[in-house]
């Protein structure tokens, strides 16, 4: 049998990634795609906090996790690094290592990237576009009867 999923505070208790509610306006930035959320979320599985203060995976691992090869893998971290969710620090005794940082607020967002900021309105003008649409489609369907 089914078990729904429960929000409540620690009613998960087996492995689970919780990502920030900020994350979302990301996805009006022109280099993340939505699957780099994921990419986010296994750095933050990974994240030490308490003993080393970062995460300490490998690429490959990373790779594998993501189902992306090593290179798009490389090149999605780098984007997560330049947007500020992520600090690469290489050369450690393990490899790379990661630190995962909190989003910015939308606020903070859009003024840091007033393009993401058009992306939005854009997508929000196409959707009521969309609307527009549909809705004369359906205004047609009931005036042939």
């Amino acid at each position: 049998m089914k078990k729904p999923f429960s929000k409540k505070k620690d009613a998960y208790q087996r492995n689970f990634i919780k990502l920030p509610s900020d994350l979302s306006h990301y996805i009006n930035h022109r280099k993340v795609k939505a699957e780099m959320f994921y990419l986010y979320a296994l750095i933050i599985d990974y994240y030490n906090e308490d003993e080393f203060g970062y995460a300490f995976p490998n690429k490959d691992t990373l790779a594998l996790k993501y189902g992306k090869t090593t290179r798009t893998t490389g090149d999605h971290l780098s984007i997560l690094r330049d947007i500020g969710l992520i600090e690469i620090i290489e050369g450690t005794i393990h490899g790379n290592a990661y630190v995962p940082y909190e989003p910015l607020t939308s606020e903070e967002f859009y003024e840091r990237y007033p393009d993401a900021w058009d992306n939005y309105l854009e997508s929000l003008r196409k959707l009521e576009e969309s609307r527009k649409q549909a809705s004369a489609r359906m205004a047609r369907y009931r005036d042939k009867d």
